[in-house]
């Protein structure tokens, strides 16, 4: 019964399932430490080649390299934390061994049936379908954390720090299956900076990411030593395992400018409160002979999901789409659009162009979605045990050094 004197009960153990993708291991570290509970790291490996299907491995270690994983023994955890689809049959496997008894918390798309979760916490690019078992974020979970960042913010900013104010950091991403990033593209971007630079002045601080095509690299390096003589500038290309200004360049920017291919910049911009404003990339024109359908179902995808964030009445064709998605048999394509829809909707984005900027809503948004997901969580946990939320333990939000492996 729940109710009555409070009873001392112990700080929950929270298992964080880390893998191979910063990006993802950045999400689970951010809500891990937003719950302020007991964290244990496990890092997973996994073996290459596996060919197992995901769908197919149920609740297993199946495909994990345990030799070179971290140990999965008892004493369970009272929540686990993973992300995606690889480590989906290890936390439902982990579950198993607890007696089902942990929470099991699952991020991104597991494409695979929600029902073995708890709780999936997505962002609208997935599609997704809203549910008693989903919450549906506007961008990826992230936390920002400021004595790092000041650190690296005095190590990394001696690169640009002689540069005038203010300063305008433009983030670009890369290709997708629907926009272009190429040689031309490039080229109208650079006219476009220089076209921003004239009327507002300062510096631009520039970083390309991983999935920046080289060539497209190449070409921004020329227009820039090309056009640029007269402006003030930082260029930063990404390469591996060089230490990358990215983080820097956003916490000292005045002002940010992000391609519209990526959300996750876009969350990081937005958790530093950045006025920010987008570069468009083009469209693909075109279709590949091999994947003919692959638009048209898109189109229909989307279509089905801006239905659904515009607030339109449930029709039986959204009730049956939302079911074979929940259930795992229909994956709807990534929706990048619909999360740049939502934040113009917000005011958080303006167009490249505009003379005004998008406001920090972005980061308010943010802010109360994370809140929003902690009170879930705790809520789900108290019931598990049958106790009030008010006796389960509250801490400060961990910083990472007070993490275990």
């Amino acid at each position: 019964m729940i109710g009555g004197p409070a009873v001392p009960v112990p700080e929950p153990v929270v298992w964080l399932l880390l893998g191979d993708k910063r990006g993802d291991n950045a999400q689970v570290l951010a809500l891990g430490q937003a719950l302020g509970w007991r964290i244990v790291i496990k890092q997973l490996h996994y073996i290459d080649g596996f060919r197992v299907p995901y769908r197919r491995r149920g609740a297993s270690l199946a495909g994990v390299d345990l030799d070179r994983s971290a140990p999965l023994i008892a004493p369970w955890p009272d929540v686990i934390i993973g992300i995606g689809q690889r480590s989906a049959s290890t936390s439902r496997w982990i579950k198993h061994q607890s007696g089902g008894c942990a929470l099991n918390i699952r991020l991104g798309r597991p494409r695979t049936s929600l029902r073995h979760f708890d709780l999936v916490i997505s962002t609208l690019q997935y599609g997704l379908a809203k549910s008693a078992r989903t919450m549906l974020l506007t961008l990826p979970l992230t936390r920002v954390d400021e004595p790092e960042l000041s650190q690296t913010t005095i190590e990394r900013q001696d690169s640009f720090a002689q540069l005038p104010r203010p300063w305008t950091t433009v983030l670009i991403g890369g290709k997708n299956t629907r926009l272009r990033l190429d040689r031309a593209v490039m080229g109208d971007l650079v006219d476009s900076l220089s076209q921003y630079h004239a009327e507002h002045g300062g510096s631009l601080l520039l970083t390309t990411s991983p999935r920046t095509p080289r060539t497209a690299g190449d070409r921004l390096q020329e227009l820039a030593a090309q056009k640029w003589r007269e402006i003030p500038h930082f260029l930063f290309r990404w390469t591996p395992d060089i230490s990358n200004p990215y983080k820097a360049m956003i916490a000292g920017a005045d002002r940010v400018i992000v391609t519209n291919d990526t959300v996750s910049m876009v969350a990081d911009a937005a958790a530093m409160a950045k006025p920010l404003s987008v570069y468009e990339l083009p469209p693909k024109t075109g279709l590949k002979k091999a994947k003919f359908l692959r638009p048209f179902i898109r189109r229909f995808c989307n279509w089905l999901a801006l239905r659904q964030e515009s607030g339109r009445p449930v029709t039986l064709l959204d009730i049956c789409y939302n079911y074979l998605t929940n259930a795992g048999f229909i994956r709807p394509p990534r929706n990048i659009p619909i999360v740049f829809a939502r934040l113009n909707r917000l005011g958080a984005i303006k167009p490249l162009g505009e003379r005004s900027v998008g406001l920090p809503m972005a980061a308010m948004t943010m802010t109360r979605e994370q809140a929003a997901v902690v009170r879930r969580i705790r809520r789900m946990l108290a019931e598990r045990y049958g106790i009030p939320v008010d006796h389960l333990p509250t801490t400060e939000a961990l910083a990472p050094s007070a993490i275990s492996a």
